[in-house]
């Protein structure tokens, strides 16, 4: 479910339609997160998606921790294999 969500959310940013996607987008989150650790590379995509988001919608602050947060996992997983 969590990867429908994360495709829904996708969609409505390319539709414009930020609030929409950034509802989307948490939810996947708030799912993976029960499943799997934030840090996960399978979470990645969902908090790139949701930077994005917030960038569009001006919320450069929340986009911008988010894109630190990743580049933080990114560089933490980057020798590991899941």
């Amino acid at each position: 479910q969590a990867e429908v969500l994360l495709a829904m959310g996708t969609f409505y940013s390319q539709i414009k339609k930020w609030d929409e996607a950034e509802s989307a987008l948490l939810k996947a989150l708030k799912i993976y997160e029960g499943t799997l650790s934030r840090n996960h590379p399978d979470v990645v995509p969902v908090l790139e998606r949701l930077s994005f988001v917030y960038q569009e919608k001006g919320d450069l602050k929340k986009s911008r921790d988010l894109a630190r947060e990743i580049a933080a996992t990114k560089t933490k997983t980057q020798d590991l294999v899941f």
